[in-house]
């Protein structure tokens, strides 16, 4: 699985053409992030979570890890 960072997380910014300096970026990170954008991308194509059908938070809880198993077991 995955190992924890023994450091906190580094941030990731997206560097713009009008910088005026240029942000380092490293692989990892960016790799990172694309999988963190594109799992809550994933999530936002069930309309129950999009539109927050659930009010009460543990129904919510539930809703989003069923998604995420379910979309877990399809890749």
């Amino acid at each position: 699985m995955y190992r924890r960072a023994s450091s906190a997380p580094q941030m990731c910014w997206i560097s713009r053409h009008n910088r005026s300096a240029e942000i380092p970026k490293s692989r990892v990170s960016w790799r990172r992030r694309n999988v963190v954008e594109r799992c809550f991308h994933r999530l936002e194509q069930w309309r129950c979570l999009a539109a927050r059908y659930d009010r009460r938070s543990d129904r919510y809880l539930a809703a989003v890890t069923l998604a995420s198993t379910l979309i877990r077991l399809d890749t």
